[in-house]
């Protein structure tokens, strides 16, 4: 079984660009819309996973505030919201 790696922007978000040449947009990830909208969030192989991904769960489940760098600081999750997690 391998683990399956998830770029960080795709967890967060990235800017993307539009069909107006120059024009950027704010594309949110899978973690920041369970976040702000209070979903449920399963993440297998946690312990897979690469620090720069896990410096960012920590403080997560520490405050319950996701750091999202460069579009708009931190983000407090909505009560509902929960994260699930397995290991190998």
């Amino acid at each position: 079984m391998l683990c399956v790696y998830m770029h960080l922007q795709a967890l967060i978000g990235t800017y993307r660009c539009t069909d107006i040449p120059g024009q950027f947009v704010w594309q949110p990830g899978s973690l920041l819309c369970a976040v702000t909208e209070g979903h449920w969030l399963l993440l297998e192989d946690l312990d897979c996973a690469p620090m720069d991904i896990v410096s960012v769960l920590v403080p997560l489940l520490e405050t319950g505030t996701l750091s999202v760098p460069g579009h708009g600081g931190e983000v407090h999750a909505a009560p509902s919201f929960r994260i699930f997690a397995t290991r190998r």
